[in-house]
């Protein structure tokens, strides 16, 4: 039975990161955003009214590119109120949802009297699984 991800977040994988999803999830089928859909879910506007009309065009996507075997997961990372909605969204369909927990460092450099440099790194650690909560 062949295993297969969506991914809805604004990266590409690592090979870390690939190589976790092939040998801990037996992932066959790594499938990223077309590009007028990435542009979408990376763009989320934040005065949005209705977040499930704004995700419609995703989730169409989501289920016609999942199979009805195997496992079905999808990376959700990105904005608070889309990634809420996904996320239920895939609970809601049997798919499973998952997230990169990563290592964060944080260096801060003065550039001069006004100007302040930050710089954020983000190391992936291992992918999460998201937990379903009674919502109901």
């Amino acid at each position: 039975m062949a295993n297969k991800i969506i991914l809805l977040f604004s990266h590409i994988l690592t090979e870390s990161q690939i190589s976790e999803l092939k040998n801990h999830f037996n992932i066959e089928t790594i499938t990223y955003l077309p590009d007028y859909l990435q542009n979408i879910w990376s763009n989320i506007p934040p005065d949005y009214i209705d977040i499930e009309k704004e995700l419609t065009s995703i989730k169409e996507f989501v289920t016609q590119n999942l199979y009805n075997n195997g496992k079905n997961y999808i990376l959700v990372q990105g904005e608070y109120g889309a990634v809420y909605d996904m996320v239920n969204f895939a609970f809601e369909n049997n798919y499973i949802p998952i997230y990169s927990a990563s290592k964060r460092v944080y260096e801060s450099k003065k550039i001069d009297e006004d100007k302040i440099e930050n710089i954020h790194y983000f190391k992936h650690i291992k992918f999460q699984l998201y937990k379903e909560s009674n919502r109901k």
